[in-house]
């Protein structure tokens, strides 16, 4: 029997814990300049935004591929790489550099990767500026007109982003929300990105013939997610250019590999398999794929 991994899922969550206090801080400091006229402060607030967005979305990127190689390996019965002994239990940052050491296959494509997230985070970071400037006037407004002063509502909100106080819904409760829905969400869409570029590798292709789409099935999740739950196709088919989690924001499904031994039922009489189209109801929430951040 394989032996069984760690689900992706469980992966994600360790990362995104790490990472969190950092953006969290990073957000904090970009509304507390923006709030306080400092241009500045803001704008380090930002570019820190962006840095440790793009590290972190990296590092999501080669934790993918280095998981599908684990897969791979396990489905097959046999190391498909030269890797001994489990991650050591240490910070993401310590364990992206044992993955480069360990996993050369995973390493190789996660280099042009990095630069494309770098790129990115940059983008992600001005919209966040801007989502944040307008919650925090939203804010403001509404305390004006209830009968606060606007320098007291600035105040309170100043205060609560330093403070880290929970009390100030245009403050450090909203940096939070707001950092655990961006780095949820991109994360996610990085470690797919990962395992969907590794897949292409000859050795682990031996090995893995499709993808099983997985949403967690609980109160939470959306009817067009939970409509493509269980739906398999062929790592190679166009379908997952639409269907590749996440499909919305705060999305928990993963895709799961499908060893060849299980793709029979797919195959035409020619054994080729064949394109799928997905289930009915299936795909990404409305206009996320079109402005996900």
């Amino acid at each position: 029997m394989a032996k069984r991994v760690r689900q992706p899922a469980a992966e994600l969550e360790i990362l995104q814990h790490s990472t969190h206090a950092g953006l969290v801080d990073a957000l904090a400091r970009l509304a507390a300049g923006q709030l306080e006229g400092d241009e500045r402060a803001a704008r380090d607030g930002e570019l820190d935004l962006a840095d440790q967005l793009g590290e972190a979305m990296a590092a999501a990127d080669l934790f993918g591929r280095r998981r599908l190689i684990l897969e791979a390996s396990a489905a097959a019965g046999q190391r498909l790489y030269a890797a001994p002994g489990p991650l050591p239990r240490v910070g993401f940052v310590e364990a992206v550099g044992e993955i480069l050491r360990r996993y050369p296959s995973a390493a190789a494509g996660w280099r042009d990767a990095r630069d494309k997230y770098a790129a990115g985070a940059f983008a992600l970071a001005r919209a966040a500026k801007v989502t944040v400037a307008r919650h925090v006037r939203d804010v403001i407004e509404k305390a004006v007109k209830l009968g606060t002063p606007q320098d007291k509502a600035v105040g309170d909100i100043l205060e609560s982003l330093r403070s880290g106080s929970q009390d100030v819904d245009g403050g450090a409760r909203y940096a939070n929300a707001y950092a655990e829905t961006v780095f949820r969400t991109n994360l996610a869409t990085a470690y797919t990105d990962g395992r969907l570029e590794q897949v292409r590798d000859p050795n682990i292709r031996k090995v893995i013939g499709g993808w099983r789409f997985d949403a967690v099935n609980d109160s939470a999740t959306r009817p067009n997610h939970k409509a493509a739950d269980g739906f398999v196709a062929s790592v190679s088919d166009p379908v997952w250019e639409d269907l590749r989690p996440p499909l919305g924001y705060n999305c928990r499904c993963a895709l799961v590999m499908v060893p060849w031994s299980a793709m029979g039922k797919l195959a035409n009489a020619d054994g080729v398999v064949t394109f799928r189209e997905a289930p009915p109801g299936a795909g990404p929430d409305q206009h996320f794929r079109a402005a996900p951040f």
